[in-house]
């Protein structure tokens, strides 16, 4: 188990290293293509129940790369992102079985399609692998901690104020493990450089 999380950890390294390398390496062609993006969100469904059975917000930032695909597709942006949330607790005595804190590791790409040329609304759409971790107690074994990865989905929309500036409002839905669907509605800002 230990040489699966150690071979885990680095791939997410490679894929973030080759994700700033790419990213840098398009700077020359179009300068806003690197960027950081914050993230509040509150849980939903099977997530809420695993911190506690409340809605406590969470928090996540990602590093992005974005592409134009303008010149075989109009108005159609791809990025990638690589990037963690932290769920934390909620309301602990109305679940006894929940540790209250989940976090999630993930590698996504995205289609973004700007619904004006040079700004405005834009419809965000994607896919990734998430890497989930939370603790319960059973009442046999005491505390387990649990890590698993996930294929999940997001879907939203946003709004770019400027060249660099975006806010967008999206849900994250996929499993936790197969008897646990996650889901969280985010409010995002993205700065590009």
């Amino acid at each position: 188990m230990g040489s699966a999380m150690h071979f885990k950890r680095r791939t997410l390294a490679t894929a973030g290293g080759f994700l700033l390398a790419s990213a840098l390496w398009a700077q020359e062609a179009e300068p806003s293509t690197l960027g950081f993006q914050v993230r509040g969100s509150f849980p939903e469904s099977g997530l809420a129940d695993a911190v506690g059975g409340g809605n406590a917000p969470g928090v996540g930032v990602s590093l992005l790369m974005e592409n134009d695909l303008a010149d075989y597709y109009p108005g159609w942006r791809y990025r990638v992102g690589l990037g963690m949330d932290f769920w934390f607790w909620g309301n602990l005595t109305k679940l006894p079985g929940s540790a209250g804190k989940v976090s999630v590791g993930h590698l996504d790409v995205e289609a973004v399609r700007m619904l004006r040329p040079g700004g405005g609304p834009y419809l965000v759409a994607g896919v990734g692998i998430y890497q989930w971790g939370w603790s319960k107690t059973d009442p046999v074994l005491g505390k387990v901690d649990q890590k698993v990865g996930h294929a999940a989905g997001t879907f939203g929309f946003g709004y770019r104020m400027t060249r660099s500036l975006d806010f967008e409002l999206k849900a994250l839905m996929g499993k936790m493990d197969p008897d646990t669907t996650a889901v969280a509605i985010m409010a995002a800002a993205t700065y590009r450089f």
